[in-house]
């Protein structure tokens, strides 16, 4: 196995602890974030958050499976209907009342990529720190998400978004190293667990193929804290 070492691409801080937590396999994410390989958590909250581990402190997609209380507990991931199913990535989350729900992550559209753009844009620069408009009329944003005020503007978020826009446009050094080859890496060399502080912990096992060993090392290894509170 790989051990994990300093978190290189941030950490995720969440609202309620991690119940249970998945992988699920994809391609480099270069364009659509989305199709690259992804991370799903569930909170004691009955909320499944969906992240990319090339980024994991931006959130994809976010969806309720269970009510308050929750007694929603597991998540695991279906590989088998990502070939047949249409090529969606699908999960089975469970409940303690016997319930089950299928979760399906889809593409993401060009307009929630344009809407998360600029926000992440007016978090790393302020609302009037950049052309705004102009951004916003090239790229197709809502009204809404371009008259998003933010809070203040910091190193750290513009480093988020120079992060985020390196693995869109393939820039990374993951997806680099990789050679365009994450897609080899399967849900079943990636281990996922939960310790008894909410956190999830990542470990990555060697993959059938030895020439996958440095993509999957590479792209997985530094992200394995995320952290609630």
């Amino acid at each position: 196995a790989i051990e994990s070492s300093a978190c290189r691409h941030g950490i995720a801080t969440l609202p309620s602890p991690i119940v249970a937590a998945a992988s699920l396999a994809g391609g480099s994410g270069v364009g659509d974030i989305s199709s690259g390989p992804l991370v799903s958590l569930l909170t004691a909250d009955g909320l499944v958050h969906i992240r990319s581990p090339l980024c994991v402190a931006v959130p994809l997609t976010t969806i309720e499976v269970g009510t308050r209380p929750n007694d929603y507990f597991s998540l695991s991931p279906l590989p088998s209907l990502l070939k047949h199913g249409g090529g969606r990535k699908t999960m089975l989350a469970t409940s303690y009342g016997g319930e089950a729900r299928l979760v399906y992550c889809q593409a993401e559209s060009p307009q929630v990529f344009a809407d998360r753009f600029i926000k992440l844009s007016i978090d790393a620069f302020g609302p009037n720190g950049f052309p705004r408009l102009e951004l916003a009329n090239s790229i197709g944003s809502t009204f809404s998400a371009t008259s998003y005020v933010g809070p203040e503007p910091t190193a750290h978020k513009r480093s988020l978004l120079q992060q985020y826009l390196e693995v869109v446009l393939g820039l990374a050094d993951d997806v680099r190293r990789g050679g365009g080859r994450l897609s080899s890496i399967s849900s079943e060399n990636i281990q996922i667990s939960v310790n008894e502080e909410g956190g999830m912990e990542v470990e990555v096992n060697e993959p059938k193929h030895k020439d996958d060993l440095q993509a999957a090392s590479s792209s997985l290894k530094p992200n394995a804290l995320l952290t609630c509170t």
